[in-house]
């Protein structure tokens, strides 16, 4: 919103997350600029944004949930973050946090890591213009992949 943004949407899973955003932003939440909802990324109703992002969100995701969303959500520009594929021991020790933190018990949770092909071909469908990845290697496993103005270089 300090951006000059004209109104913002954030959605998440979990009631907490809401809850605490809602305590963060409260200045805000009256003007009718900000709407902050609880939802899975299934269940959204019908989005139109000039710009989305998602971190983490893809990683609980498999590839046709992935593209049920899209479908849902059209934006202009994107940037999402997504858990690569690769052999290493940051993402074998992730894969073990991951299960002894939420996959023992909930048995529904499996760590996903893609591909860059992967995330391209769901995405690209979506997007108007070929999607661009960012990596780092202060990200160990992780990727971005986005389509932002200008094509921007990350730090």
């Amino acid at each position: 919103m300090e951006a000059g943004a004209t109104k913002y949407v954030g959605v998440d899973i979990s009631s907490v997350a809401i809850e605490a955003a809602k305590a963060e932003h409260k200045a805000l939440l009256g003007k009718g600029n900000v709407e902050l909802f609880q939802s899975d990324a299934i269940s959204l109703e019908k989005v139109d944004a000039n710009i989305c992002v998602s971190l983490g969100l893809l990683d609980w995701l498999d590839l046709a949930e992935i593209q049920q969303m899209l479908a849902r959500v059209k934006c202009q520009y994107y940037l999402h973050s997504f858990s690569e594929r690769r052999r290493s021991v940051q993402q074998i020790a992730h894969k073990m946090y991951i299960y002894l933190f939420y996959g023992h018990r909930t048995k529904t949770y499996v760590p996903r890591y893609y591909t860059e092909q992967q995330i391209r071909e769901v995405i690209s469908p979506f997007s108007e213009m070929a999607p661009n990845i960012f990596r780092s290697p202060k990200l160990s496993f992780g990727a971005f992949i986005h389509h932002l103005p200008g094509n921007p270089t990350f730090q």
